[in-house]
């Protein structure tokens, strides 16, 4: 049943008649490959990670819990939340275009962040755009 999700295992089983020490070599291998990929991944998102809190304060300012987000900011987060110009504004489809109309200098810890999840996400499509 495992075999169902990894079809070149499966293949590997029904494909030949290795007896059960070669075959545990199939496997380790198989192991080994989806390991090594587990840490590829768990390396290529470890950023993503550290700037979940960010990304979610830039994406979805308003939704934001004042309890989840560091201590030095929150007074300027409930600010932000509270300004119902603000909130008529933004939309989350266009996060990019709404902050334009936030006024730079009343939220300026709100807006750093803004830029370094801005960065962030420029330079990982640029990877992306640019990489073999």
């Amino acid at each position: 049943m495992l075999c169902v999700h990894f079809p070149s295992i499966a293949l590997v089983v029904s494909e030949t008649n290795l007896e059960q020490e070669r075959l545990k070599e199939h496997f380790d291998w198989f192991v080994m490959v989806l390991q090594s990929l587990e840490g590829i991944f768990h390396c290529r998102f470890e950023d993503l990670n550290r700037l979940e809190c960010d990304v979610n304060l830039f994406v979805t300012p308003f939704a934001v819990n004042i309890e989840n987000v560091p201590y030095e900011i929150q007074l300027e987060l409930i600010d932000f939340q509270c300004n119902c110009m603000l909130k008529e504004k933004f939309r989350p489809a266009e996060t990019l275009e709404s902050y334009k109309y936030f006024p730079r200098g009343w939220f300026p810890l709100l807006f750093k962040i803004a830029a370094r999840v801005y960065c962030f996400l420029e330079q990982h499509t640029c990877a992306k755009v640019f990489s073999p």
